[in-house]
């Protein structure tokens, strides 16, 4: 039995703004880039990343604010582009970095997360996990800390094994009918070697997606609104309904993951072999539009298994090694920053493309020139990013061509 082992009155955790996120424009391992020859110190190139984001934000803020005078409503816009920089500042500076995992009920969350824990701890019954967020750190014993949104009180559990925990969160996670801003969010501590180096994981309940609505009424619009915001999110689908995603999974990934996730984890194509993976990958690019996603194949169960008998063959060929790795990788100091500054790009691209939409090319050529100021700033900074030799080559000529800038 799982034991209650105090209920303490405490402030809940705290919401946060949106989590936003680009693919990482560099390759190789955590241990390569770090290896590499830089004319920038690490804190060097963090200031220069926070220096930058802070020129973006106030060069598309005020862009937008003289919108919003021509009657355009760019209200959203400017909340959009302070949450999304102000996230990745955070990330930046996150002493340990969340990974959540999310997707669609049943695309095999819990099995993946099991697989990277080594053992059996999350309940993996259909829809039983999906009811509240389960956020993993790492922990010289097996407990669990309860807490609701809506109250001050958190309970804690002391749990004896995996078994114990596991029917502890399924008991949990099933006492409420469906998501809702009120559902639980449960801490786990677990002592697990991926979660030991400054990386916490968490599973998302299930992206709610019916009659058109993503991520709406019963869930919140974003990751990063959940108690317990994400720094980073992978997103699982499964190969099970076919090798195409629906229109709506589609659309959930333009509506709420294009910014917050760089990796697709697909789950259930064991027996696909590599020209079929390679079409797949190349399917699901040209569905979500988004040519520099990665893809990670993962047999989890079959990962499980391997680990649990400790048989590193058939742990090899369930893909699962290369998650981790890549795991670690985006939660290390390199990662984060490589992440950021493409992130930066992206964020610069997209409005100047909206600028373009809204007011017309001449008048948004027009715009620019005026904010003459605020966008030398921007790649005054750039330019000092492309001192960490060979972690941002033109990184300068990027920004001045995403923002449509001669300079």
């Amino acid at each position: 039995m799982f034991l209650l082992i105090q209920a303490s009155r405490t402030v809940a955790l705290s919401q946060s703004h949106p989590s936003r996120g680009p693919e990482a424009f560099g390759v190789g391992t955590t241990a390569s880039r770090n290896n590499m020859n830089s004319n920038l110190p690490v804190h060097g190139i963090q200031s220069s990343l926070l220096g930058l984001l802070d020129a973006l934000q106030l060069l598309l803020s005020r862009q937008s604010q003289i919108q919003t005078g021509a009657g355009v409503g760019a209200h959203n816009v400017i909340r959009e582009v302070v949450q999304g920089l102000q996230s990745c500042k955070r990330r930046l500076l996150a002493d340990q970095f969340l990974i959540a995992l999310v997707g669609c009920t049943g695309t095999g969350k819990s099995s993946v997360l099991n697989a990277l824990l080594g053992e059996h701890v999350l309940p993996e019954t259909t829809g039983a996990s999906t009811r509240a967020l389960i956020e993993l750190r790492h922990g010289s014993s097996c407990r669990a800390t309860v807490s609701f949104r809506d109250s001050v009180q958190r309970d804690r559990y002391e749990c004896g094994s995996s078994e114990e925990l596991r029917n502890l969160l399924s008991k949990i996670t099933t006492s409420a009918s469906r998501v809702t801003a009120s559902s639980p969010s449960i801490a786990v501590e677990w002592p697990a070697r991926i979660l030991s180096a400054g990386l916490a994981l968490a599973e998302f309940p299930s992206f709610a997606i019916s009659a058109g609505e993503l991520g709406l009424g019963s869930y919140p619009s974003d990751p990063g609104s959940f108690p317990a915001p994400a720094h980073q999110v992978f997103w699982v689908v499964s190969t099970a309904g076919g090798a195409s995603l629906s229109i709506q999974e589609v659309e959930l990934f333009r509506r709420h993951l294009r910014y917050c996730c760089d990796d697709v984890v697909v789950i259930g194509a064991g027996q696909m072999t590599p020209a079929h993976c390679s079409n797949l990958v190349r399917d699901y690019r040209e569905q979500l539009s988004a040519p520099l996603l990665r893809f990670h194949f993962v047999s989890s169960r079959e990962a499980l298994a391997a680990k649990l008998a400790e048989d590193a063959k058939l742990l090899q060929d369930s893909g699962l090694p290369a998650l981790e790795t890549r795991l670690v990788e985006v939660a290390s100091t390199a990662g984060r920053s490589e992440a950021a500054a493409e992130e930066a790009v992206c964020f610069a691209a997209d409005f100047r493309a909206w600028l373009t939409r809204v007011c017309g090319a001449e008048l948004a050529v027009r715009r620019m020139a005026g904010a003459r100021v605020e966008w030398q700033q921007v790649l005054h900074h750039a330019r000092q990013l492309e001192g960490a030799e060979g972690r941002f080559p033109n990184y300068r000529q990027r920004m001045a061509e995403a923002l449509q800038i001669n300079s």
